[in-house]
């Protein structure tokens, strides 16, 4: 192939990229999600094996913290959740800080973000049965949130602390 031909199919590909996924996306929309992102997981004990619904929602969770990094550095606060997917905010001139997606119709999840003061927490509690649910706390050092996960089939408040990795597409507009 010539490298002519092969400019002009990155740049048709990138042209095409951009025009679907670029600008057409907007803060909260309840769109189906074009693309998931790879996520792994691991504890203590291992490499955790995440159902896509578990992926999605640790997906999910990972933004929020990012957002909440952003609006404690940009804003000297953490936002509601309802702020991450209701409002188009902008900084310089380019939406930032918000989820691309809308929480609320989520099947599988129940997510939430409780504030208090300086600290948050972000939630994406399992709605079925056979679902790790995932717990990001910050005690108002949102450089590093605590990362948990709650064990399937686990009654009460036990939690076990979690490393991840998201690779690919991101909930999250920046």
């Amino acid at each position: 192939m010539s490298r002519g031909i092969w400019v002009a199919l990155v740049c048709s590909a990138f042209l095409v990229a951009r025009i679907t996924v670029g600008q057409e996306v907007h803060c909260g929309s309840h769109e189906k999600i074009a693309a998931i992102p790879t996520v792994t997981a691991h504890s203590s004990s291992g490499l955790l094996h995440l159902k896509r619904e578990e992926q999605v929602a640790l997906a999910f969770v990972a933004s929020i913290a990012s957002i909440e990094f952003w609006c404690v550095q940009q804003e000297q606060r953490p936002c509601t959740l309802d702020q991450m997917t209701s409002s188009n905010r902008t900084a310089a001139g380019s939406p930032v800080g918000c989820l691309k997606y809308d929480l609320t119709d989520d099947a599988n999840y129940t997510f939430s973000v409780t504030i208090k003061d300086e600290s948050w927490d972000a939630r994406a509690s399992a709605k079925a049965k056979g679902l790790m649910s995932f717990h990001f706390h910050s005690s108002g050092n949102s450089y590093s949130p605590e990362t948990f996960y709650k064990p399937t089939g686990v009654v009460g408040p036990i939690e076990k602390e979690l490393g991840y990795e998201v690779s690919g597409e991101s909930f999250e507009l920046q």
